[in-house]
């Protein structure tokens, strides 16, 4: 909250019952920690201090105005069947993918926020690891922080670790900043990528073989540990793959 104060009193009814409000008007700045100040919304509430509830809120953010009252008071109520299903849908969402397991990695070519474009094509020979993630979503924080531990903890076994968003380059820039992020970022505001990969929400992690071989498709980031055994045994077949044609050769 950047600043409030009370502007005056109302008399809101409900159910009958007659409260007498006090309307305050706040301000906030609801700004991601990367770009401060570039959203500030305002607020005004309807405050019964009573009980200390408030009855009506108003919102105003750039062209974004609506107004929320209370119409009605329950109380100590179950949760509803409608709830429990959301909630229960959520649980048993899938964690992978297997059906993307043998893909081919697809012939796109990509730009880099920073550096020239990437064509998947031209990885192969060692596996890679795609992170996709947008600034907005606090879990991708984590999966792309974890994906560069990963780039830096195998970067001698070959892995290439690339990442892609859909935020613009100005946002991108900012959060890899805020965050330390060196990977290479690929902006795919037209969703080429996210399309090409089936990428309905994120974080989603993939891991393709040394042979552009999908070898497991990851949703959200729930067991790094989990992660890092595929990866460990990706990578060390790899390695004896290469050994053996170094010695047929």
């Amino acid at each position: 909250m950047l600043d409030a104060k009370k502007i005056g009193t109302e008399t809101i009814t409900i159910d009958g019952s007659a409260h007498s409000c006090e309307i305050i008007d706040a301000s906030y700045d609801d700004s991601p920690p990367f770009r401060p100040h570039s959203s500030i919304t305002h607020r005004r509430f309807w405050i019964d201090p009573a009980g200390l509830i408030i009855l009506r809120e108003q919102r105003s953010s750039g062209s974004l105005d609506w107004t929320a009252e209370v119409t009605f008071f329950s109380f100590d109520q179950p949760v509803s069947a409608e709830t429990v299903k959301a909630l229960q849908g959520i649980a048993n969402q899938p964690k992978d993918r297997p059906d993307w397991v043998g893909r081919a990695l697809p012939d796109l070519t990509f730009q880099q926020l920073s550096g020239p474009p990437i064509k998947l094509t031209d990885l192969l020979g060692k596996p890679v690891l795609l992170d996709f993630w947008a600034s907005y979503c606090p879990p991708c924080k984590v999966a792309t922080l974890h994906a560069q531990e990963l780039a830096e903890r195998y970067q001698t076994s070959g892995l290439r670790v690339i990442t892609f968003t859909q935020d613009n380059a100005d946002d991108a820039k900012l959060w890899a900043a805020y965050n330390h992020v060196t990977l290479p970022i690929v902006l795919d505001q037209d969703q080429t990528a996210f399309k090409a990969f089936d990428v309905n929400g994120i974080p989603v992690t993939i891991l393709a073989d040394g042979n552009g071989k999908i070898v497991h498709y990851w949703i959200g980031f729930d067991d790094p540990a989990e992660m890092d055994a595929v990866l460990s045994t990706t990578l060390k077949a790899h390695t004896t793959s290469a050994a053996s044609s170094s010695q047929g050769h």
